[in-house]
């Protein structure tokens, strides 16, 4: 399972070479599977869906530290009807003891996210002392009540 890369020498496991190219933009229809065997290897899950079609790219997810599955893959097909096929087979199916799921995988892209705006703070800067040291006492910080004190000396 493991193979010796020739120019640095590293070992990198299968799934850091994953079968088949990731293809982005292209007609090419994504599955996400999920509750597999933490036994199953890249080869296993390639088999599963080539019952369907042609797969051309497996990526089981692995886990950093122990280079274990963590029990779910994404699998690219370029034909949606053979995907979809797929989907219907292997979602609800028991397979030694374990329901699978299956479906479209989700473009983490194609979601907006929002800028992250910075809150204002609850007292501005530029409020009476009062105001700045009513909230320290709200805060229970009288420590900084009294160098507002200090400071209006």
């Amino acid at each position: 399972m493991q193979k010796k890369e020739k120019s640095t020498g590293q070992k990198k496991t299968l799934s850091e070479h994953n079968f088949g190219t990731f293809q982005k933009g292209k007609q090419v229809t994504t599955v996400y599977m999920s509750n597999l065997q933490y036994s199953k290897n890249e080869q296993d899950v390639k088999k599963m869906f080539a019952k369907f079609g042609e797969v051309s790219y497996v990526r089981l997810m692995l886990d950093p530290k122990t280079q274990k599955s963590k029990g779910f893959a994404f699998v690219q097909m370029p034909n949606k009807i053979h995907a979809n096929r797929a989907i219907q087979f292997y979602d609800g199916r028991q397979v030694s003891g374990r329901t699978l799921k299956a479906s479209i995988a989700q473009d983490n892209l194609a979601v907006e996210t929002k800028p992250f705006v910075p809150q204002k703070p609850k007292v501005p800067l530029a409020a009476p002392l009062e105001a700045r040291a009513k909230t320290a006492k709200n805060k229970k910080s009288r420590g900084l009540a009294e160098l507002f004190d200090y400071l209006q000396r």
